[in-house]
């Protein structure tokens, strides 16, 4: 999935991407109403996957900043400032993810099944990546042991 062209671009997450739109877009052109459905609830799953990044750009912030390290771009010079501001979108990432699950004008108990789906779904794509990361780091340490 990782594997690059000569310009940088991912050319097997792009392929994977774009058959996988392609795919979606046949089944909720062809597929009925409950095609549709499928699709916004993978569509919903997949934007609460999109908050995730900022909780852990939140917290390797305030680390990064915590350790006084310094970067070509500081928004402030105040390291105390940096790591509230920090923290700040880290708790306010955090909330994002407890309320983005479900509707608040519905009961709890009538929409546990989309509850479960949804936080459900973020798990699966977080275990997804966990996954592809560790084939990706086993394939780089036998490229590196078959180097040395």
């Amino acid at each position: 999935m990782t594997a690059k062209t000569e310009n940088g671009t991912l050319k097997n997450g792009l392929i994977f991407q774009t058959s996988l739109s392609f795919l979606f877009i046949l089944i909720t052109t062809f597929g009925g109403e409950a095609a549709g459905d499928l699709y916004y609830k993978i569509y919903d799953m997949s934007t609460m996957a999109f908050i995730l990044p900022y909780l852990f750009l939140g917290v390797a912030y305030v680390n990064f900043r915590r350790k006084g390290l310094v970067s070509p771009f500081q928004i402030c010079k105040n390291n105390g400032i940096a790591a509230m501001i920090g923290v700040l979108v880290t708790i306010l990432n955090t909330v994002a993810i407890i309320f983005s699950g479900y509707d608040m004008n519905v009961p709890v108990a009538d929409q546990m099944d989309t509850i479960m789906l949804y936080y459900g779904g973020l798990a699966v794509f977080l275990a997804i990546g966990v996954v592809i990361k560790m084939v990706n780091f086993d394939k780089k340490a036998e490229k590196k042991l078959k180097n040395a």
